[in-house]
Order: structure tokens, then sequence, then C-alpha cells
């Protein structure tokens, strides 16, 4: 579908002309301009009256302040995400390497199809694109440890530090030995059951915040298994919602013994709006 090109004053006309109340014209030119039309719209649909049918006017009463304010309490979780999900990934990455080489010696076995069990989905593509990671000619590390393009004597301890999480989760998920990531979970104090599922739900939730997604009225396409202990002492919430991945991180992190107050935090913002925190807590995307 064509659409033309709106200038800024344009697209505030725009906003106006559907009902939105936009304030002071300098100041709403100046927040779209820093912030994307399209997405101050994609948090603006939740207040218009039937987007998915084309009505994309806004019901009386709400307003760009409004819409931005939403926006920003957004980006504060996913800073504080982004904080719990680095704390998670780099204790994973390191526990795993220690454990993975441990169990399963020097050689590069996560480039062995072998390696994994049958089920494994793509697991041509997942070796070839860590092997395309390990190949770029400034890394010194593995440069050490390759001859041409022979990568079998990269250890899992190098190679960990250029994995990306997606594929660190496919090997904890999928490799044919389990002791490795067994072991990882025990090392995390978490449970082993579900453990591969929850890191590979990290990796895509730490994706979003990466590229600065929404996370307000946002349900997940993937499912972080929350604990029946921890649907009894946390909020009512959906299954696919971002805060049942916060329910998981808390686990992880008490675990760790890491960012004891993180709990808190994101409590406390929670709480700053109720109509922020429903759209965390039970996503109803328009």
């Amino acid at each position: 579908m064509h659409k033309p090109f709106l200038s800024l004053d344009a697209q505030v006309t725009l906003l106006a002309e559907r009902g939105l109340e936009v304030g002071e014209r300098d100041r709403a030119t100046s927040e779209l301009h820093r912030l994307n039309y399209y997405r101050v719209s994609g948090y603006g649909r939740e207040f218009q009256r039937a987007p998915s049918r084309g009505d994309d006017s806004y019901h009386p009463g709400v307003s760009l302040g409004r819409i931005v304010e939403l926006m920003e309490r957004d980006a504060r979780l996913r800073r504080l995400l982004t904080e719990a999900l680095t704390e998670i990934e780099l204790g994973v990455r390191s526990r795993f390497a220690y454990e993975a080489g441990r169990e399963l010696g020097s050689r590069a076995f996560y480039l062995d199809p072998a390696a994994y069990l049958e089920i494994t989905p793509d697991v041509a593509s997942h070796i070839a694109k860590i092997e395309r990671e390990l190949l770029r000619p400034k890394l010194r590390t593995v440069a050490r440890y390759r001859v041409g393009d022979d990568l079998s004597s990269v250890p899992i301890w190098v190679a960990i530090e250029v994995v990306s999480f997606g594929a660190l989760a496919k090997m904890l998920w999928y490799l044919r030995t389990p002791l490795p990531a067994q072991r990882t979970a025990d090392a995390l104090g978490v449970q082993r059951t579900g453990f591969a599922s929850a890191v590979h739900s990290f990796a895509v939730l730490r994706n979003v915040c990466a590229h600065h997604g929404q996370l307000w009225h946002r349900p997940l396409d993937v499912m972080f298994g929350t604990l029946p202990k921890e649907k009894k002492r946390e909020p009512r919430h959906e299954p696919s919602s971002v805060y049942s991945g916060i329910v998981v991180a808390k686990r992880f992190l008490r675990g760790m013994n890491r960012l004891a107050d993180w709990d808190e935090r994101v409590s406390a913002l929670l709480d700053e709006d109720a109509e922020f925190r429903s759209g965390i807590l039970r996503p109803e995307p328009r």
C-alpha cells in the first residue's frame, strides 16, 4: 500500500484531524521528530476507536502528551529488563562454557551436527551461522585456535563470547548430551526443568528490548513457564505477557544472587500508572 510522505507539520495535522489532543504545535512537532510518527501511532492504537477495522479516530480526551508518557514508562521498563537480561545472559554464558568444556572437552563440539538431537530444527543453518561469526577476520581470540577456515579447535569457552544468545539457547535445548545444560541450571541456582526454554524466551525478549520494541499491550511470541508458587504470589497476568518474563527473570536473579532490588524497582515503576500496569500484565492489542 502506497502512502505519501508527510512533513512533521502534516503529521501533527493528521493526528489532530483524528481527534488527538496534540497540545502546543511546536512541541508536538518536536516529539514526533524525536520519537517517529509510526512509533507514536503504535502506542496510540490503544486509544483509537477501531484501528483493526480502519477507524483510526481517537476517543475523546486522549492527548499526545499521555501517549508520550506511556512510551517513556515503556522505555524505562525496557531499561530495567535489559539490566536483568544482561546479568542472566552473562551468567548463562559463563556457566555453560565451563560445564560444556568440562564435559565435552576443548574440541568444537558445537559445530558437529552429530552433537545435536535429530529433532533439532535447522541444525545446518545454526552451525553455519556460528561458523560465519567465528570466521570474522578481526576476532583475535578465535585466530589463536583456527587454522584457515578450520574451526575444529576453537573451544567453547572461546566461542561463547561470539555466538548469539539465541544460538546458545539452541545448544542448551538440543545438545544430545544434556549434562552441561543441567549443570548450568544447577550453577545458576534455578531448576533444571524448563531451563533451556526459559533461556530461549529470554533471548527473544532481549532482542525486543535491544530494538526498542513496544512492551505495553504486547503479547510475546514465546511463553515463559511460571511456577505454581510464583502465580500465587504475583498479580494475575496472561501467560503471553511481558510480566511472565519479569516473573521468571526474578527467579533467575534470586538464584544468581544478583540485583537484589530489581524486583522492587520494577514494582515501583508499574505501580506509578494503573493503565500502564494493566497493559503489561494483560496485553490486549487493538
